[in-house]
């Protein structure tokens, strides 16, 4: 079963049409759209690997927010630039986002779902690291319903009773990437989780795509564990300008607030932001040096 090759077949859609066609909710720019097609159709093939990851999660009601392609691509290129050995990922969507009222509304109004993401990025980290190399991703639970309220939103909540667990679907994608050897996923609330790595053994790239609110504590504790001249990207920090604009005022926008505020004074660290546009809308990342 087959997991790196690469085929430019026209008859197969590129990872972005595919997911575009699936996931796109909001409706970013026509160009924006457009130009990713363009430039992925010369840089990013056809890849079997990811393309199963992406049908496998959505057949199992794991729908996809995670990274775009060209952003997938980035973080790999980034990770096999700095020759990283270890790669730790906090893709958790929980905490907050879960447990209140407030981020499920806003996330209707966004358009956006408020369920886990199919470890798409975990995919190209892994490719970025030699043998012998481990990426730790972090998940929430292991166990998920799915529950349709307003359509596009969808909630998952915790349920023992599920058949096919988010972290039991991610495995079998690994699997078939033919990494599994590669990844380690640990289950349980990152902020609780990320405690529990020692401190000594450090990672190259810390990767934090996770509940926007918990942006602060999941940067301390990746900060801890990375070493130094090691790199951190924090994803959604630009949010469609809402970060940037006064009369907004919600979890999430806190959070990413309260991170630049705390970076602004860290001496220990060096950070810019980059937006980007894309099929995915308007945002960015942060991308900072532990120095």
């Amino acid at each position: 079963m087959s997991s790196t090759s690469t085929s430019t077949d026209p008859t197969n859609p590129s990872p972005a049409r595919y997911r575009r066609s699936r996931t796109m909710l909001s409706k970013p720019d026509p160009n924006w759209v457009r130009n990713d097609d363009f430039h992925n159709s010369f840089l990013i093939p056809y890849d079997d690997a990811l393309e199963h990851a992406l049908k496998h999660s959505a057949a199992n009601g794991l729908p996809d927010i995670a990274v775009h392609p060209g952003q997938g691509k980035l973080l790999n290129l980034i990770a096999r630039t700095m020759g990283a050995k270890r790669i730790l990922e906090v893709g958790t969507l929980g905490g907050q986002v879960y447990r209140r009222i407030m981020p499920i509304l806003l996330a209707r109004l966004t358009r956006r779902r408020a369920c886990p993401p199919s470890r798409y990025s975990t995919i190209w980290f892994a490719r970025a690291v030699p043998e012998g190399g481990e990426v730790v991703t972090c998940e929430l639970q292991e166990k998920y319903a799915q529950v349709s309220l307003l359509p596009p939103l969808t909630l998952c909540f915790e349920n023992p009773d599920r058949p096919r667990s988010h972290a039991q679907v991610a495995r079998e994608n690994f699997e078939y990437a033919g990494i599994s050897d590669k990844i380690k996923i640990l289950v349980g609330p990152a902020a609780e989780t990320l405690k529990t790595l020692p401190s000594e053994e450090k990672f190259d790239f810390a990767f934090i795509d996770a509940d926007k609110a918990s942006n602060l504590t999941y940067y301390l504790q990746a900060k801890r564990v990375v070493r130094r001249g090691g790199v951190i990207i924090v994803d959604n920090v630009v949010r469609n300008g809402t970060v940037a604009n006064p009369d907004i005022d919600d979890e999430n926008v806190r959070g990413v607030r309260a991170l630049l505020e705390h970076i602004k004074n860290d001496k220990e660290v060096d950070a810019t932001t980059i937006g980007t546009v894309s099929e995915k809308g308007y945002d960015g990342f942060l991308y900072s040096i532990y120095l």
